[in-house]
């Protein structure tokens, strides 16, 4: 009798103790799921962009400008340039850099010829040419570079040379000596071209480069963080893990269980949390999507967005490390998301 009511006991403390981590889960998920962040519309169109101070957003309009917003979503929005470049970014608070390619006949040669330039662009709409280079083979530059010491800059000479044969020009000086921060680390895969591979570390010059993955997994999007002692990336079935500069795994952040995949892990300013997106799709596009905010180590998950009608890609964390900056595939808007 007395060992059918220890069973009978056991049972019961094992239902109990089933039922408190059921509960515990249920409450961690709606924290996960249900949190609450003031959300700010910018405006619609595609790759927005932080200032260097966090006041203003720059984005290319629905209708093709160059387009500039206060990132309180409160002050007037205003289209600087028709944008007919490629891409663009702040080189200060007043300036943009704008690089564009583009390709020609030579009708003498019957060749294709590369144009490449980069211009200096104010809030006015005044342009300033700084590159313009026209060659049939491999361009003659390698830029812009836009530095983490806030060094913006570009090598002049082909990128295969090595040395001397390879001059950087300034454009804005930053924090660091020219030498330091040419020193500085960047992680990359497959040794530069951006698709699946290992993960390898390399100074901005090319002096420096080791592969730090080993064996056949392949990694995308590698993140090195702002005090260079870990990396965040996605491997080939979706997760998204943080690794140390050896290449050992400190943290597996997951994809969710109604997502396939995980993109675009970016670090926080003090290297403590990641922003990221984790999608769902089908056989051609991504049909939804919710970003997240996360401890490095993977505690403290929170879920920053929760629509059904938005598909929210690309975060970028403000400068001050408060807000995230985001946007929506598939209606343009641009929104700025308040953490704090």
């Amino acid at each position: 009798m007395n060992n059918k009511r220890l069973i009978i006991a056991l049972i019961v403390l094992v239902l109990l103790l089933a039922f408190v981590y059921v509960m515990v889960q249920s409450q961690q998920e709606s924290k996960e799921n249900k949190a609450q962040f003031e959300t700010i519309l910018i405006g619609k169109g595609s790759s927005p962009k932080w200032s260097q101070n966090g006041t203003k957003i720059a984005f290319i309009s629905e209708d093709g400008w160059l387009t500039i917003a206060d990132a309180d979503g409160k002050g007037e929005i205003r289209k600087i340039v028709e944008a007919n470049f490629g891409s663009f970014n702040w080189l200060d608070s007043t300036t943009f850099l704008v690089y564009k390619k583009e390709f020609m006949r030579d009708e003498k040669e019957k060749q294709n010829i590369r144009i490449l330039t980069v211009k200096s662009l104010t809030l006015d709409g005044k342009e300033d040419l700084i590159i313009e280079d026209k060659n049939i083979g491999p361009p003659n530059f390698r830029g812009p570079i836009f530095f983490k010491d806030g060094t913006v800059g570009y090598y002049e000479g082909r990128w295969e040379l090595l040395g001397k044969d390879k001059q950087f020009k300034l454009i804005k000086k930053g924090k660091l000596s020219l030498k330091k921060a040419q020193g500085e680390l960047e992680a990359i895969t497959t040794e530069g071209y951006v698709g699946w591979g290992p993960i390898w570390l390399q100074s901005i010059d090319g002096s420096f480069k080791k592969r730090i993955t080993e064996g056949e997994t392949a990694y995308s999007f590698p993140e090195l963080s702002p005090d260079g002692t870990k990396i965040a990336a996605i491997i080939m079935r979706g997760d998204i893990i943080v690794l140390d500069i050896n290449g050992d795994e400190l943290a597996n952040l997951g994809r969710g269980d109604i997502f396939k995949r995980g993109l675009t892990g970016c670090w926080s300013p003090d290297s403590k949390k990641i922003a990221y997106e984790l999608t769902k799709e089908n056989e051609y596009n991504v049909i939804a999507s919710e970003l997240y905010v996360v401890n490095w180590d993977g505690t403290d998950k929170q879920q920053i967005t929760n629509t059904s009608d938005e598909i929210e890609m690309y975060p970028q964390w403000s400068p001050e490390g408060s807000r995230i900056l985001c946007w929506s595939y598939n209606t343009g808007n641009i929104f700025v998301i308040k953490l704090e």
